[in-house]
């Protein structure tokens, strides 16, 4: 049973209210205006410079979006020269996508961009405790995005 004041669908309501907000703020902070990239496409982009090439379904599937939503990302980013498609070396018959020359540039300036931001809020709003409140609430919501739940056998 948990305490009436840890209801999971305020707790729920609340991060993703605050994790909204957020977001707007580093997209902002970060310069993803200028670049008119989306979260979307800068978070692919940073998988692929991460991971290396991947397949668009790989890719789809590691950031949580279908196939065909994947795809028109590669193609926006491929439209700027961020990333490009060639034949898997080891299937010739698959497409791999992999990030570009410009698109780790332009990734490598919003995240130093953004960062520098948040570094600055971290030291100018919070306190010690709170800096480490901070760090563990960013484990707990790396695991909350690597949640997948057990599939219904219902």
């Amino acid at each position: 049973m948990t305490a009436p004041d840890l209801d999971p669908t305020r707790t729920a309501v609340a991060l993703s209210t605050a994790l909204a907000r957020l977001r707007s703020r580093l997209r902002q902070e970060g310069g993803t205006f200028e670049t008119g990239m989306t979260i979307t496409q800068l978070s692919a982009l940073q998988r692929l410079i991460d991971h290396g090439p991947m397949s668009g379904a790989a890719l789809a599937a590691s950031e949580h979006l279908r196939p065909q939503s994947m795809w028109e990302v590669v193609a926006a980013l491929g439209k700027e020269g961020l990333v490009s498609r060639g034949p898997d070396p080891t299937d010739g018959r698959k497409l791999l996508v992999a990030a570009t020359d410009r698109g780790r540039a332009v990734v490598e300036r919003v995240l130093t961009s953004r960062e520098a931001w948040l570094t600055r809020a971290v030291e100018a709003v919070t306190d010690e405790r709170e800096h480490r409140v901070l760090l563990e609430a960013a484990v707990l919501m790396k695991r909350l995005a690597e949640y997948a739940p057990e599939p219904d056998r219902g």
